[in-house]
């Protein structure tokens, strides 16, 4: 197996997804390596990672997210398998949004939603893109992400738009179009020393 997805946690420890093989973590200073492994035989492609001060949250190909407490392991499976988010149950990013919600993009059929830690619930925030975009096609996106600037703010990709997700604290997300690609395809992206934003596409890299 090799590595798919790395996110290091708040005490420097290095949580590393796989193509098949699970979650591994190493602790700092990186000399232990632990296992972990969705309860599903559906799949253990790890696609995404994020942690909190108690959870470890592990979003698959295929397997919707895990959640793994960090001292009692395995806790509970979420599946992301209504209509709206199509069949794949697929999770490609996860985000913090505030203390209790989590930003999660399933991908398929414009599949970003809100998780609530501690509720359970899920809530399709999909619409409010489009009605920036009237008629976008989130399945035209390749590489899925979501990204936390160190103001708060959350970008993410559809298709070939770039969208902010601001949290305005009730609860309500108010997104804003950023910019359009036209003919890109972001892939990736990352926050200057400066603050620039810099965004990596199939062609090339943008600084704004």
């Amino acid at each position: 197996a090799y590595a798919r997805a790395l996110y290091v946690d708040k005490s420097k420890n290095l949580w590393i997804g796989t193509n098949g093989d699970g979650l591994k973590k190493v602790n700092f200073p990186y000399k232990k390596f632990y296992a972990y492994n969705s309860h599903s035989p559906v799949s253990n492609l790890v696609k995404s990672i994020y942690a909190d001060s108690q959870y470890i949250y592990v979003g698959y190909f295929n397997n919707g997210m895990d959640l793994f407490d960090r001292v009692g392991g395995f806790r509970k499976n979420v599946r992301f398998t209504q209509p709206k988010y199509g069949a794949g149950n697929c999770v490609y990013a996860i985000a913090p949004l505030s203390k209790d919600e989590l930003l999660v993009d399933v991908m398929t059929d414009n599949g970003i939603c809100v998780y609530e830690t501690t509720t359970g619930k899920i809530i399709d925030i999909t619409p409010l893109l489009e009605r920036l975009v009237p008629g976008i096609k989130r399945s035209l996106t390749r590489y899925p992400f979501l990204y936390r600037f160190r103001n708060g703010r959350i970008l993410t990709v559809a298709g070939e738009y770039l969208f902010w997700l601001n949290d305005s604290g009730n609860a309500t997300i108010h997104p804003e179009l950023l910019r359009r690609l036209g003919g890109e395809t972001p892939g990736c992206c990352f926050e200057g020393a400066n603050g620039n934003l810099w965004v990596g596409t199939m062609n090339g890299v943008y600084s704004f």
